[in-house]
Formats: structure tokens, C-alpha cells, sequence
């Protein structure tokens, strides 16, 4: 039997380890992925809470621009409308990032149950389920070629078992000295017009 060099084993043993990691990272992938198919899936085959629609109007569309920190400028406006459900008249304001004109006409979403519970129908749901489900198939397919080429390659499969190695033995090493993020608009300045 021959003996193996410390390197060999080192190497050997890497490489050994880089195929765990990018199996169960593969195998974590699956599960993310089966998950986010599945609430793609929900989401583009129901309609949620407004699931009925009609046709509104709008009355009024007012915009504020705000500056960040950053000073990026952000435009948020109170668009006021109406629309008819049955024989009852109802209005309501959304916030949007879009200015309406007036009397344009909108595609209005409600609720069946509590018609004066409405929003403006975008068509981001159906998108966004999408988006979703092309996302999810994609990391899935990044997770399994990694795993297919550290599989076949054991150069690989040692660079990324080393790798993982010492992100594991840094991690408790790291420091989290940056604050949360505030989303909120209070973090926002009017400017004036």
C-alpha cells in the first residue's frame, strides 16, 4: 500500500469536503427553489383578497418629491379615485409612484366581501410570480452545474472545500458593526417646489 503524502491527504480530504458542501448547498437550492415554484405557483393562480375588478376614475393625483440621505429622489403621490361597484359609489387614495391624469380611467381591484376595500390593479402579482419561479429554476441550475463541476473536478472540488473550510473557521471572526437600515419615510426631506 502506498503511503500518502500530508499534502495528498490535505488535498484528497479538501476535496472530499468541497463535494459535502456543494451537495448540500445543491440540496438546500432544491428545497429554496421547490418552495418559491410553489408560492410562484399560489400566487398566479389565485387572486387574493381583491379578487374582483372594475373600472375607475381618477379624481385627483398629487405628487411630493422626497430627497434620502443619499440624495436620491423619490416621488410618492396620493392618487385619489372612484369607482362603482353595484349601484354604490366609492372612493379611495393609493399612495403610487406613478402620476395619474385626471378622469384617466383605471383597472380598480376590491375586495367582494368589503367592496369600499379596493387597489389599483398593476399586474405585479402575476409578474412578480414569475419573476419568482424564473429565479428559483435558475439558482437551482447555478447550484447543480457547481455541484456537476467540483463532482468531475477534484482541483475544484478541493479549491472549494478549502474555501468553505476557511469561511467557516472566519465566520465566528466577522463583525456585524454596521447598523439596520431604516427604511421608513421618516428618513425622507420634502423639497420644496
Amino acid at each position: 500500500m502506498v503511503k500518502k503524502t500530508i499534502s495528498q491527504q490535505v488535498f484528497d480530504s479538501s476535496a472530499d469536503f468541497g463535494v459535502f458542501m456543494t451537495l448540500m448547498a445543491l440540496a438546500s437550492s432544491i428545497i429554496f427553489g421547490v418552495i418559491v415554484v410553489l408560492i410562484g405557483i399560489y400566487l398566479i393562480v389565485t387572486k387574493g383578497t381583491h379578487s374582483a375588478s372594475t373600472e375607475g376614475r381618477v379624481v385627483d393625483s398629487k405628487c411630493n418629491y422626497f430627497r434620502d440621505k443619499k440624495g436620491q429622489v423619490t416621488k410618492l403621490c396620493d392618487t385619489e379615485y372612484t369607482y362603482r361597484v353595484d349601484k354604490n359609489s366609492y372612493k379611495d387614495t393609493k399612495t403610487t409612484s406613478k402620476q395619474f391624469a385626471k378622469d384617466m380611467r383605471l383597472n380598480i381591484l376590491y375586495d367582494p366581501s368589503n367592496p369600499a376595500d379596493s387597489v389599483i390593479r398593476t399586474g405585479w402579482r402575476k409578474r412578480g410570480a414569475y419573476l419568482m419561479i424564473i429565479i428559483a429554476f435558475v439558482m437551482v441550475l447555478f447550484a447543480a452545474a457547481r455541484y456537476y463541476i467540483v463532482k468531475e473536478y477534484k482541483f475544484a472540488a478541493s479549491a472549494t472545500g478549502i474555501g468553505e473550510g476557511l469561511s467557516i473557521m472566519s465566520s465566528p471572526f466577522r463583525s456585524s458593526s454596521s447598523p439596520p437600515v431604516d427604511m421608513s419615510t421618516e428618513m425622507l426631506t420634502p423639497i420644496e417646489n
